[in-house]
C-alpha cells in the first residue's frame, strides 16, 4: 500500500523531503524502530509543548494502546493538525468538539486529542487485529480525521469483499462517500464528497486534489513520520 523507494538520497512527496538510506530498495512500511527519544529537527516547531504533550500520553497510557514508543507517530500528526500551534479555536489537536463550544483550555485540548487517539487505536485493534502495519496505520489515521463511525462502516465494506478484490483505500473512499451524503461532516468545510474523501473534487467551486483528506489523510502524516524516525537514528520495517 505504500510506495517502494529504490534509490538513496532525498525523494520529495509533495512539499516534504524524504530521506531515505543507503542500501538499495527500501520497502516503507509505516513502522519505526530504534529512534532516539526527542523530536529531530524537522518536528523543532513541537518543542515548546513537547513536555506537556509527554506528560499527558504517559498518564493516559498512549504509547502502549497507540505502539508509538518515542511519540514520533503523534507528534507528526500534530505537526500536520496545527504546526503544533495551540491557538486556535480547534486548538493543538484540532478538535471540532472544541470549536462548537467557542474553544478549550489548552490542557483540556490535548487530554481529549489523546483520548481520540487512543480510542482510535484501539477500534482499529479491535477491527483489523490480523492486518500489516501500514493498513493499521492508515486505518487508525483515517479514524481520526474522519471518525469512528466512518471507520467502522470501512472495515464492514472491507471485510465484505475479503476474497474478492477487497482494497482498504477503496473501502474507506466508499465509507466517507456514504457518510457525507448523511450529513456526517456537515458540509466538510467546503470540500464537495469526492475531494472530503481524498478524490480528486472542489473546495469552494476550486478544483482540488483531494490531498490530505478522507482516505489521502495519512499520506502526509506518514511521510513527516518516515523522515522524523530518520532523523532519530531509527529505521523502517
Amino acid at each position: 500500500m505504500f510506495s517502494t523507494l529504490v534509490f538513496a538520497g532525498v525523494t520529495e512527496y509533495e512539499s516534504l523531503r524524504i530521506y531515505v538510506g543507503g542500501g538499495g530498495s527500501a520497502l516503507i512500511q509505516g513502522s519505526c524502530v530504534g529512534a532516539r527519544q526527542g523530536l529531530p529537527p524537522s518536528l523543532s516547531a513541537c518543542q515548546s509543548v513537547y513536555s506537556d504533550v509527554k506528560k499527558a500520553a504517559e498518564q493516559l497510557g498512549y504509547a502502549s494502546a497507540c505502539n508509538d514508543p518515542n511519540l514520533l507517530m503523534l507528534f507528526s500528526k500534530l505537526y500536520q493538525e496545527s504546526s503544533c500551534n495551540p491557538a486556535g479555536i480547534q486548538g493543538l489537536f484540532q478538535i471540532p468538539d472544541c470549536e462548537k463550544k467557542g474553544g478549550c483550555a489548552y490542557e483540556e485540548n490535548i487530554e481529549l486529542g489523546l483520548k481520540k487517539s487512543i480510542s482510535n487505536c484501539l477500534a482499529v485493534k479491535r477491527a483489523l487485529p490480523n492486518q500489516d502495519t501500514e493498513t493499521i496505520t492508515e486505518a487508525t489515521l483515517f479514524a481520526y480525521n474522519r471518525g469512528e463511525g466512518t471507520l467502522a462502516r470501512a472495515v464492514s465494506l472491507y471485510k465484505q469483499e475479503v476474497g474478492g478484490g477487497a482494497d482498504w483505500t477503496q473501502s474507506m473512499v466508499r465509507a466517507c462517500q456514504t457518510e457525507y451524503d448523511r450529513g456526517s461532516y456537515e458540509g466538510c468545510g467546503g470540500f464537495d464528497r469526492n475531494a472530503c474523501c481524498g478524490l480528486p473534487g472542489y473546495h469552494d467551486g476550486e478544483r482540488h486534489s483531494g490531498n490530505g483528506l478522507g482516505s489521502r489523510y495519512g499520506e502526509k502524516i506518514i511521510s513527516i513520520y518516515w523522515r522524523a524516525c530518520l532523523e532519530q537514528g531509527g529505521r523502517l520495517t
